[in-house]
């Protein structure tokens, strides 16, 4: 629904807000993820350098394990063994079972938005921001 105050042909509804503000943090994201090295290692993870992003805000639904990633992005983190590999005797290291996974998460805006959210206050605090704020205080 457009605003009925709004120049004709410029989005000014909910959707479009949300999707202009989604956009902008995870600029956010990339940006503040790019400050901070070594990213860490995933808790439990053996490849993987991503940081779990948890919300249980209103209007998410249950994807998995969101993480954001040192590139800044949102994914999906799968851990698994490799079954098949079971059925072959003599496998020398069971790390080599070991199955990571960064997927594409299908998030709709309200979601990104959110998740996005929660990544940057993570981010923020893992790279100093809230420290470095209070000092300048």
């Amino acid at each position: 629904m457009t605003h009925p105050h709004s120049d004709p042909g410029e989005p000014d509804d909910a959707h479009g807000v949300i999707e202009r503000a989604a956009a902008e943090v995870a600029d956010l994201l990339r940006r503040t993820a790019a400050d901070i090295r070594p990213f860490p290692t995933f808790p439990g993870a053996f490849f993987t350098e991503a940081v779990e992003v948890e919300t249980e805000a209103a209007g998410t639904r249950d994807h998995g394990c969101i993480v954001v990633t040192r590139e800044g992005e949102l994914r999906e983190l799968r851990i698994g063994i490799d079954a098949e590999a079971f059925d072959h005797p003599g496998v020398p290291d069971p790390v080599a079972l070991r199955s990571e996974e960064l997927a594409a998460v299908d998030l709709s805006a309200a979601e990104r938005l959110l998740y996005g959210l929660a990544a940057l206050r993570t981010l923020t605090a893992l790279a100093g921001y809230d420290r470095k704020r209070d000092r300048d205080r």
